[in-house]
Formats: structure tokens, sequence, C-alpha cells
């Protein structure tokens, strides 16, 4: 690791605590499952949870520690997919207790509708948490070899096998993930009259901030995170930890979504997406999503979990994985972040300086990318073209001023295109249009005689000061 250039930093469990994000998923759970407004299983539980601060005292009854385990054991890692996964198993579990008639009636009913029903097949039955309990330890078992998305797109599979039909509110776009998602929303951003305690750090923010402003004499600083932007900028910003990462390689949920758009595939992590968008925060979605597997040996990503380590060797970098963040036996997550793959393993992040070298003379942009080299190839080969147009006006230099011409114009048209490949159409076309204006000004002063004067130079000036302002 010692040609690293960019570290990219999950936040939640390296730097933020999980813990918020647990407690908005347990009051997600106890909304649908137990409040009348959706099945309405007021004692599912086996405790009586009237309101959100009994729901927090009593967690574990809802979502376990070992469920959570589970879950970043087989690399899934959204606190929304965590929610519909709990809330999902437990509807098969309650499910199996019912009429197989009865249930038949649901895939022609809106989410909603479904729910409703749900409560009023169960009112004349004992819904049993245990038998519950017993489904939720089969899915585990028969899952046991699949990771990521494949575990999502197990539960209608394995919910068709438990109910004895196929019903679509199992899907992983259906409708039901989508109210998981909205009410975790709702609860985590105070809509339900109710104000879960503010975002902690897993280390003294104070200790953190040193860490980072030491790393980031040495190297670039980005963010690749499962956190909405709306999450993670007011976060970054209170903690006093925005400045030291580069603003457009703070990616997060909302970049996702926006991909996800033109895409058939899910690509939160552990796909990739999120950091190849931090690597290259200018490159189109569609060409990132192609990028999966290419090497990048100068770039490390830093998480706590198994889909972080996938996600990195996906992307082709290195992985460090830190044992703060969700509370596992220590012992066991660092085997299992082993198993995985993980390159070091570190306590965490404040080990960072010692793991890496760090030299406070090495500027943050320690190379010029390949694009940019490119970009400026091309602005200088966009001056011979026209050089070599006039070279050819003289009557024995004609084919050899063509000949530079059309070298030259081949040379530029074709780094061009590469250059545009990382960088924007408008960045790389005024570079270098302005690169060549600016030079071909510059050469005709020098070498063929063009006029001179103040304003000429002024507005010269104002073209090359335009080029060095967009990069």
């Amino acid at each position: 690791m010692k040609d690293l250039e960019l570290l990219i930093f999950d936040l939640d469990g390296v730097i933020t605590s999980e813990q918020k994000y647990w407690n908005t998923a347990r009051l997600t759970v106890w909304e649908i499952l137990c409040r009348s407004d959706y099945i309405g299983l007021s004692e599912y539980f086996k405790i009586t949870l009237t309101n959100p601060d009994l729901v927090l005292e009593n967690g574990e009854a809802l979502i376990s520690t070992a469920f959570i385990a589970e879950l970043k054991n087989r690399a899934v890692n959204s606190n929304w997919d965590l929610t519909f996964f709990v809330v999902s198993l437990h509807i098969i579990g309650i499910a199996n207790q019912l009429s197989r008639a009865s249930l038949s009636t649901l895939n022609s009913c809106n989410i909603y509708e479904q729910l409703q029903l749900l409560s009023h097949f169960s009112e004349s039955k004992n819904i049993d948490l245990l038998i519950t309990e017993y489904i939720i330890q089969d899915f585990w078992k028969e899952s046991i070899n699949l990771k990521g998305t494949a575990v999502q797109e197990y539960v209608p599979v394995f919910a068709e096998k438990v109910i004895g039909q196929s019903l679509n509110i199992f899907l992983t776009d259906s409708p039901l993930w989508q109210l998981c998602y909205d009410n975790f929303q709702d609860w985590y951003e105070g809509r339900k009259a109710y104000q879960l305690p503010d975002d902690e750090t897993v280390l003294p923010v104070a200790e953190i901030r040193q860490t980072l402003a030491q790393l980031a004499q040495s190297y670039q600083l980005a963010v690749a995170t499962g956190r909405p932007r709306n999450e993670t900028i007011p976060t970054l910003t209170k903690l006093e930890l925005i400045e030291y990462f580069a603003a457009d390689r703070i990616v997060t949920y909302d970049e996702v979504i926006t991909a996800e758009k033109s895409s058939d595939i899910r690509l939160g992590k552990p796909h990739p997406f999120i950091v190849l968008k931090a690597i290259y925060p200018q490159v189109e979605n569609t060409k990132l999503i192609k990028m999966a597997k290419k090497s990048h040996p100068r770039v490390a990503y830093i998480g706590d979990a198994a889909s972080d380590v996938v996600a990195a060797k996906a992307a082709g970098c290195h992985s460090i994985g830190v044992l703060t963040g969700f509370g596992m036996d220590l012992e066991y997550k660092q085997q299992l972040l082993s198993q995985i793959g993980c390159d070091k393993i570190i306590a965490d992040i404040t080990a960072l300086p010692d793991l890496l070298p760090t030299d406070k003379n090495i500027p943050k942009n320690k190379t010029m990318s390949t694009a940019w080299i490119a970009l400026v190839l091309a602005g200088i080969a966009e001056t011979g073209w026209p050089v070599g147009m006039k070279i050819s006006q003289q009557p024995d230099k004609t084919v050899l001023g063509i000949a530079i011409a059309f070298i030259c114009f081949v040379c530029s048209a074709s780094l061009l295109w590469y250059a545009q490949k990382e960088i924007p159409l408008g960045t790389s076309y005024a570079v270098w249009t302005g690169m060549g204006a600016a030079g071909t000004f510059l050469i005709g002063i020098s070498f063929f005689g063009d006029a001179t004067s103040p304003i000429r130079y002024v507005a010269a000036g104002l073209i090359i000061a335009g080029v060095i302002l967009i990069k």
C-alpha cells in the first residue's frame, strides 16, 4: 500500500455510530407489525409496546444483535434493506400461520390493503412469535452460501416455500420495501413526533479530526456511504469533519438512486458503484457500472463490514477493515473480515497513520491523472495543425505543412477522445480550445510576425486564466 493516493471512507461503523440506525429500524418494524395503522399485532413481541421509548428499551426483542450480525456476515449493509428483511421474515412467519385460501387475495391489493388484510386474517388466530423465530432460523440456514443481493433475492423464493404460494409483497422492489424506506426516513428525520438522539461517533471526535488532518497531508480523502446526502453532509459539517474530504468525492445513496434509474441492477453495496464514483466523480454512471474489477492499486476503501470488503475488491482497490462499529465479538469480526479477503485489519482509523506512509511535504494531488495529461497534450497538439496549415502556404513547404497539420489534428482529436472518458465534455472542450487559442496566439507573435498590442496580451491572458480556473 506504499503507493496509495486516495483513501475512501465508509461512515457508519468507521466514523459515525450505527446506533441511531438500529433504533430507527426497530421503530419502523414495531410500527408496521404492531400498530393498528398496519398489521396491528400489538402483543406480537410478547411485550406491550405502547410508545417509542418502550420500543427502544426493548430493542433486542424486535431486531436482535444476532440478526444484524447475520445480515452483515452476508454483506447486506443498507439499513432500509435490514428493515425490509425483518418485516418480510416476520410477515412470512405470520402468513405461515394463516389460511392459504385467504392469502390468495393479497396479490390483487395495494400494500396498505395487504397489511390490513393480514391484520384481519390474524384476528381469529393466535399468532405465535416462536414459530416465526424458527422460520427465520431456517432462512439463515438455507441462505448460508448467499451474499449481498443474492440474499435479498432469496426472500420471495423462501416465502413461497414456507407459505406455499408466490406473494409479490416480498420482492425487493416491492411497495413493502418502499413503505419500510418511507417510514424509516420519517422516524429518522423526526416526522413522527418523536426525536431520536443525534448521531454519535465511534471514537472521540477530536481523535477523528486529528487522524483525518494528518492523513490529508499525504492523501486525498473521500467518502462512499450508504447514507442519503441529507444525512451525510449535515453530520460531517456538525462534526467539523467535512473540510477533510474533497467535495466532489463525497458519494452517498442519492447517487446510487440516480444511477439505478438507468440500470436494471441494484447498485448499493456490496456493488462497487459508490467506490468507483468516489474514484471517478466526473465519469458518467453508465460507464462506471462497467468498470468493476478494473485495478486501482492506489486506492483503499476503509470500512467495517463484509459488504465494504466485497465492494472494495469489486472496485479493484485495497480493503482496510476496522473493528469499530457494530458490536459483535472483535475476534469473530476480525476472522470474518480476513476470510472475506480484507487486506489489512486495524482497531480503528487512528491506526491508519502508522499503517500507511505519511509525508507532510507530499501534496494531496501527488500525480496528475492520465486523463488530464492526455488533455494537456491534446491542447498542445491543437496548436500544431493551424501552425502546419500556415507552414503549408509557403510554396516549398506545402507537403510538410499539410503533414504536420494532419498528424497534429489526428493526435489532438485522439487525445481529446481519451481525456473525455474521465473529464466532462464542457470542461475538456473548453480547456482544449483554450490551450489551442492561446498557444497559436503566442506562436503567431513569436514566429509569424502577428501584430502585438497590450489589449491582445490581456485577451490571451484571460484565455489562459479561464483554462486554469476550469481545471
